[in-house]
Order: structure tokens, then C-alpha cells, then sequence
């Protein structure tokens, strides 16, 4: 009996760790599997942020762009994409959900164990494209690309193929016969379809890809009234040839029960007791018959309409603007002067008691403009700048005829300190940054306008700050892209003539804001023109000043966005008519910055070693990577070793340009 005891513990023992044993081994393998599940949990949360990331990017572009993500190898997964999240779906029952936050307008898609993501977004159709391969541009696969739009070529499969709806604008010149219906839709794509639309024919669609571009034929569908209290949308060839009677040397259009007004501005008079408001139409060379006999309408081109019968008012006499006959209704006063100053009011800018209504600009009234209302005033010192007056801009490089990389283009006397266009266009907004700062972010005709033609040669003809400032102060138009060129390389842009010639381009704006800022007394160590060289060709000139707790108790040069934000940078864009944080905008490489005195590189934030030149302005980040040696600058053949440049900018004598170390 005792021996069988003893035995039976030993067993038990035995027993014991084997039991241990296993549970041991399944504890183990119960650990691994869960630390191998996260880590297939980890490698999926990156690659779902990886995406969206790329879709939110893609989707805030302002222009075309491809980017491509290459899926690493081994990994199986379906990948589901709608309009506002994705999701991973992996192993048995396992998943990951991302989300980003705009729209792609496109989809929804699902892919199987992707290789390769291409995301394209296309500015025609301001939607973003995906698609479960590498991006290429393939004319001959019977695939409508979407990256042909990125490479400006015409894929003809994306011409009327409703299961893409992708608007290919390269095609539409290539095919002047063909109405792409993907195109031809009722919000902007920036592409006329003129084939689409058909003479006294109606379709739902009133296209205003066309609007203010003469193509031939009355949309009805834009000539129809529509639900905002204004007769048609503006289609220059409406009414249509047929609906246009001469008589006695007169033009009218004959009655159909419409007063047409959707191209011609308006102007509604200021109701009272004795006086009903009424409306009046500006010249347009027209009669509208349906417009003469109204009690409220005034047809100047009728020459006997009811409702303009003393309507316009004389010089000296109290009117309301335009119908003081070419003359100006001073707001102070409300009399038709051609010229206010001399009133007895002081009227210097939008916003006060007696300001000049928006598109008036070249009016205002300052102490400085107009001492007989105002009082003269000292004008503010105005330091002249320093020698170097030249500016850049990047122009393709190519070889064999495939374009290589960027070079610079430097232009001599383009930034202008204590220009007389200058003291006039801070004349007219009191000498205050803040007043500079709102006619950045204000539209036309108060913003700065955009000469679409300027691509064309651009590097070899940049502007005088004071010319481009001046042609836009005299820019009178609501069309922000305008062309002064009839052969205008961009279809968006609108042929406006000689008007819009000198309004400039991105690197005109910046040398003219550059000046502004310097002759208003920015000191040179605040304010820099810098070129942001990004992907794909998309290049961009701007302005960027520091909020130099120096400047502080400067009321006329701190911005009120600078208050609680000292020492921050400001990039300051009137080409895209925005100010903002330069930490807070996406910049990929701005290898050089200059102002008036002289060249500054940027060696990825490491300042000089003290004898090679300048050290890089401190604490200065863009929202993106800019780091020059990246591979994003390496693939756009961007060299930032500038030490050519500073031969090819004319360094002037005592100024040392940075070089940066290979």
C-alpha cells in the first residue's frame, strides 16, 4: 500500500508537468499569434493612412497631380474605397477603416490584392481617380487614363465613355466635331463643349464652361429664366442671330416674353416714396423690346424706354451710380463729380462712414491722395532698397525631347522699392499692411487678376513690380484668369485684350508684393520672394514675411494674423489670393529665397558655417518636405546647390552667396 501511494505521486508529479508544459506551449503560441495579428493590424493602419493621406493631398491640389503607392510584397488584402473612408479587409474576419477628409467624386472602388495604387486628380472634373495599377499614360490600351490629363495628352477612350466620366479637355481640341458629354456638364469643368449644344434645342443643361466665350449658338437653356431674380445665365450669343431685327439703324430683339438679362450687369436704384427702385441695364448694342415698355427696367440701347427717362443724372447734380452718365457718384455726398476729391469729404477706403462700394479702388481717397478733403499728410519715409532688383523663374530643362529637370531664368529689375506705383498703391490703402494684406485675399476687381498668356515665355519677359502693380490697379474686371493674348495657352482663361495684358503672374506678383512690403518698411531680414519647386512641374512663386516681434509696436507693418503668433512665418500669395502660415501651406522644395539684397539659399535648415554667406533665416518650416535631398526633389531633377545661380543672378559686390556643401 505504501509503495502503491508513493507511485501514485510520482505520477501525479509527472502528470503535472507535462500539464504544465503544454499550457506553457500554448501560452506561447497564444502570445506569438496575438503579437504577429498586430503586426499585420500595424502594417494595414499604415498603409490605410498611407491612402487616404494621398487622397486628402490629391483632393486639395489646386491643379492636376498623379501620385503612386507601391504596395509591399506579400501582403493579401481587399481594399474597399467610397467617398469618405476605406477599409482593409485581411486574414478570416480582420479589418482596419481609415477615413479622409474630402470628397473624390468618383468611385466607389474595390480592389484584390493590389500591386500598385495610382490616385489622379483632375482639375476638369475636380475628382480624384484610383485605380489598382501602376500610373502610366497609355493612349493605345483601349483604357481611358486618367493620368493622361496629368501628361496633357488626349486618351480618345475617355471621349463619351459614361463608365469613367473622366473630362479629357486635350481631347476636346484634338476632336473640334465631338461633343464629349463628359465634359459637357452644368458645373465647371473649365472646357467648352460648344458640339454639345444644339440651336433652339433645350436639354437640362446650361453650361457655364462657356460662359463669356462666343461659340455660335444661344444655349436656351441658359437663356431660360432661372430661380436667382435674374433672367438666363450670361451666354454672349444670346438671344440667338434669329431673334435680331434692324431697324431704322436701331438693333432689337424681338418680344418673346423675356427680358433678357444674364450678360449685362445691373445696377437697382435706391427706392423711395415718389421713386420706385428701378434697374438699368448697361450698352450692350441691343434693344431688348421685352425690356423697353417695363415701368422698372431701363434699357439705355431703346431709345425711347419709359423707364429711362430721367433717369441719368447730370454733372454736379445728385445721382446714383452708373447712371451719372460717365461721371462718378461721390458716396460722400451722392453727387455725379468726375473726380470727388474736392467735396469736402474724405473718402479713402472701403469699410468707413463715406467708403467707395467694392470695384472703385482707383478712386479712394487718402490724406495722401487727396489733401484738399483730407489734409495733408506726411508722406511716411520711404527707404530705397538695396541693388539686387533681379528675380526668378523656373523653366523646363529637356534633352532629346523629354523634359529633365528645372533650370533657373533670372531677370534683371523686376522688384521696385519707392516705385511711384508702389507709394500710390499704399497711398490708397493708408500705408497699412493690413490694407495690403485684405487686396491679397480680395477678388477681382479689387484682388489681383491672373494674364493666363504670361505662360508664354514667361522667363524671358518678367515684369517691373511697378508695371504689374499698376495694370492691376487699373484691372476693372470680375474675370480673375483672363488672357491678353487671342492664342491663349489655357482654355479656363477668358480673352479679354489689352486690358488684362501687365496684370502678371505668379513670379510678377511676387516681385510686386515683395516691393510693396519693402517700400511700406518690412526690413529685408522679414520679407523674401522663394519659388516652391513641387512635383509634376507644379511650380509657384510667393512671398513670405516673419512676424518679427521687432514690428510689434509698427501698427502699419503688423499684420493682425501675426498677434500671438511671434517669430511664425506668413506666406502671402496674390496669385491665389491668400494669406496664411507658411507651416500651415504644402511646399515640397524652395531651395532659394531673395529680396532686394541679394540671393539666399536654403541648405535644409542648417545655417552657414559664418563664412560661406548667409545663414538660413531661423525657424522657417513649410507645411510639406522641403528638404532638398529628398527623394521627391531628386525625382523632380531639382538641384539646390545654387553656387551656378549666384554666378548667374550677378551677385552685387560685398554680398556673399551661400553655397551648400554637395
Amino acid at each position: 500500500m505504501k509503495g502503491s501511494v508513493i507511485l501514485s505521486e510520482t505520477m501525479l508529479e509527472t502528470t503535472a508537468i507535462l500539464i504544465s508544459f503544454i499550457l506553457i506551449v500554448l501560452v506561447v503560441q497564444l502570445v506569438f499569434s496575438q503579437q504577429n495579428q498586430r503586426t499585420y493590424e500595424s502594417v494595414f493602419e499604415a498603409l490605410g493612412r498611407d491612402v487616404s493621406t494621398s487622397i486628402d493631398r490629391a483632393a486639395a491640389t489646386a491643379g492636376n497631380i498623379q501620385m503612386q503607392i507601391d504596395i509591399p510584397k506579400g501582403l493579401r488584402f481587399r481594399l474597399d474605397i467610397d467617398q469618405k473612408a476605406l477599409i482593409i479587409k485581411y486574414g478570416d474576419k480582420n479589418s482596419v477603416r481609415t477615413f479622409f477628409s474630402s470628397l473624390i467624386k468618383s468611385g466607389p472602388y474595390s480592389f484584390e490584392n493590389p500591386k500598385s495604387l495610382c490616385i489622379v486628380k483632375t482639375v476638369n472634373d475636380n475628382s480624384v481617380y484610383i485605380s489598382n495599377k501602376t500610373c502610366s499614360c497609355n493612349t493605345n490600351d483601349n483604357i481611358c487614363d486618367p493620368e493622361c490629363n496629368v501628361e496633357n495628352k488626349c486618351d480618345t477612350k475617355c471621349v463619351n465613355d459614361n463608365s469613367t466620366g473622366v473630362c479629357n479637355p486635350f481631347c476636346a481640341k484634338e476632336n473640334p466635331g465631338i461633343c464629349d458629354k463628359n465634359c459637357y456638364r452644368g458645373y465647371q469643368t473649365g472646357v467648352c463643349e460648344k458640339n454639345c449644344i444644339k440651336e433652339n434645342e433645350r436639354d437640362g443643361i446650361c453650361s457655364p464652361d462657356c460662359e463669356g466665350l462666343k461659340k455660335g449658338v444661344c444655349d436656351l437653356d441658359c437663356y431660360d429664366q432661372y430661380p436667382n431674380s435674374k433672367t438666363g445665365y450670361c451666354d454672349p450669343d444670346c438671344p440667338a442671330k434669329s431673334k435680331i431685327i434692324d431697324k431704322d439703324g436701331v438693333k432689337y430683339k424681338v418680344q418673346d416674353g423675356k427680358c433678357y438679362t444674364g450678360c449685362i450687369n445691373t445696377t437697382a436704384s435706391t427706392p423711395t416714396i415718389s421713386t420706385p427702385s428701378k434697374i438699368t441695364l448697361l450698352k450692350d448694342g441691343i434693344c431688348d423690346l421685352d425690356c423697353k415698355d417695363s415701368k422698372n427696367i431701363c434699357d439705355p440701347d431703346c431709345p425711347d424706354s419709359r423707364a429711362c427717362q430721367n433717369v441719368c443724372t447730370k454733372e454736379n447734380q445728385t445721382g446714383s451710380d452708373p447712371c451719372c452718365a460717365g461721371l462718378v457718384a461721390c458716396p460722400g455726398d451722392n453727387i455725379c463729380r468726375k473726380d470727388c476729391c474736392g467735396n469736402g469729404r474724405c473718402e479713402w477706403r472701403p469699410g468707413t462712414q463715406y467708403g467707395w462700394p467694392e470695384g472703385y479702388k482707383t478712386k479712394w481717397e487718402t490724406n495722401y491722395t487727396c489733401p484738399q478733403d483730407c489734409g495733408q499728410a506726411t508722406q511716411p519715409s520711404c527707404q530705397t532698397g538695396g541693388p539686387f532688383t533681379s528675380s526668378a523663374c523656373y523653366e523646363d530643362v529637356f534633352q532629346g525631347g523629354t523634359r529633365t529637370g528645372d533650370k533657373p531664368s533670372w531677370q534683371p529689375g523686376t522688384i521696385s522699392i519707392c516705385d511711384s506705383e508702389v507709394k500710390k498703391f499704399l497711398d490708397r490703402r493708408n500705408w497699412d499692411i493690413n490694407e495690403v494684406i485684405k487686396t491679397i485675399r480680395a477678388r477681382t476687381p479689387e484682388g489681383w487678376a491672373f494674364d493666363a498668356s504670361r505662360y508664354i515665355r514667361a522667363c524671358q519677359r518678367l515684369q517691373p513690380a511697378g508695371f504689374t502693380i499698376s495694370a492691376n490697379e487699373n484691372y476693372k474686371r470680375e474675370d480673375y484668369t483672363c488672357c491678353c493674348l487671342s492664342e491663349c495657352p489655357d482654355d479656363r482663361a477668358t480673352y479679354i485684350g489689352s486690358e488684362c495684358c501687365g496684370v502678371g503672374y505668379c513670379a510678377d506678383h511676387a516681385s510686386a508684393v515683395l516691393s510693396v512690403l519693402r517700400t511700406l518698411g518690412v526690413p529685408a531680414k522679414d520679407a523674401y520672394t522663394t519659388f516652391d519647386i513641387a512635383g509634376d512641374c507644379r511650380r509657384h512663386a510667393f512671398v513670405v514675411m516673419k512676424c518679427d516681434p521687432d514690428l510689434q509696436n509698427q501698427p502699419g507693418l503688423w499684420p493682425n494674423e501675426c498677434n500671438g503668433n511671434a517669430n511664425r512665418w506668413l506666406r502671402l500669395d496674390a496669385t491665389g489670393q491668400f494669406v496664411t502660415f507658411l507651416d500651415q501651406t504644402d511646399c515640397d522644395v524652395m531651395c532659394i529665397w531673395w529680396n532686394d539684397k541679394g540671393l539666399y539659399a536654403l541648405n535644409d535648415g542648417i545655417s552657414s558655417d559664418g563664412k560661406s554667406g548667409y545663414a538660413v533665416p531661423p525657424g522657417v518650416r513649410c507645411g510639406g518636405n522641403w528638404n532638398p535631398s529628398n527623394s521627391r526633389c531628386k525625382q523632380t531633377n531639382v538641384d539646390c546647390h545654387i553656387d551656378e545661380l549666384c554666378a548667374l543672378a550677378g551677385v552685387p559686390q560685398g554680398f556673399k552667396c551661400i553655397i551648400p556643401g554637395a
